[in-house]
């Protein structure tokens, strides 16, 4: 709490109803919001076939056979 208070003391001295400059702009729109986009979608991009991290899957086919042998005592 100690940090998030003395990190936005600007806003305690900033007035009401002023203009927002355009660097804050810029910083708090299109930079966080890039990012998010990239820490949600760049996952998936990223293991996907075109993120160049994993092979194509060998495994065509695949059989499996279960049996239950039942003796009465």
């Amino acid at each position: 709490m100690y940090i998030a208070k003395n990190g936005n003391q600007y806003y305690g001295v900033k007035k009401l109803g002023s203009q927002i400059e355009k660097l804050e702009k810029v910083i708090f729109g299109w930079t966080i919001t890039t990012a998010l986009l990239f820490l949600l979608i760049g996952p998936f991009i990223l293991f996907s076939e075109y993120g160049g991290l994993t092979q194509a899957n060998p495994v065509l086919n695949a059989e499996f056979e279960l049996s239950f042998h039942v003796t009465k005592t």
